[in-house]
């Protein structure tokens, strides 16, 4: 292990580490998905530019969540119409210390990657962390920390997160409860990453996001399991 951080780079300098938005006021800005109209919901957006051409008012809010790796704990919408001017005018409201100089808004963190794919993991865990893949179209909490990049790098970089080698680094950089980015960051990364086969996080990736779509509560639900099993007998 001593050897990997003396040979490997930080991860903090292969990808953009990033804390996400916070809001401020989660009980008046957040929902549960099923919670809200879907005709004002959009779940596949590109851009902030997408997002305000679109007229809709809520979207997919990455908020960290329980323990789980590579696909998952996508339930959440924020409100964000108006490019989230409402959410910025309550942190002003709220935290007038935070007003750039010449400004009326407080801009969320990690703004310019928002609705961007990424990996993304929880701040706080009582056991290991787990490193989750997101598609785009989601705004990324403060407590769902994430990483953005080249698509293809992310894939490598989430399979290394994942790996028993990272579990015993975090136990090292990171021994308490939380699971910051400046800790994630100093996770030692070696030049042979870019070797990782691609395929093998799609078919994880695909198996758990066919696991995660098998409850009602997921967006990609589309029936039960037992009753599709019983129209095969």
């Amino acid at each position: 292990m001593r050897t990997a951080f003396k040979v490997g780079k930080p991860l903090g300098e292969l990808a953009e580490l990033l804390v996400g938005l916070r809001t401020g006021d989660n009980g008046r800005f957040m929902r549960q998905w099923w919670e809200v109209s879907q005709d004002r919901t959009m779940f596949d957006c590109e851009s902030l530019e997408s997002a305000g051409s679109s007229g809709r008012r809520w979207f997919p809010y990455n908020k960290g969540g329980a323990f789980r790796r590579w696909y998952g704990n996508q339930e959440h919408v924020i409100n964000w119409e108006h490019d989230g001017r409402e959410i910025e005018e309550g942190l002003a409201e709220r935290y007038p210390y935070m007003v750039p100089k010449g400004k009326k808004l407080v801009r969320g963190q990690g703004r310019d990657r928002y609705f961007s794919p990424s990996v993304s993991w929880s701040d706080i865990s009582s056991g290991e962390a787990a490193f989750r893949r997101y598609p785009q179209g989601f705004i990324h909490d403060s407590t769902g920390h994430s990483g953005f990049g080249d698509p293809t790098m992310l894939d490598q970089i989430t399979l290394l997160l994942n790996s028993s080698f990272v579990m015993g680094v975090m136990k090292v950089v990171a021994p308490t409860l939380h699971f910051h980015i400046g800790y994630v960051g100093l996770v030692p990364v070696a030049e042979e990453i870019r070797e990782l086969p691609t395929d093998s996080i799609n078919r994880l990736v695909e198996t758990s996001r066919e696991d995660w779509n098998v409850a009602e509560t997921s967006w990609g639900f589309t029936k039960n399991s037992l009753v599709e099993l019983s129209t095969l007998t």
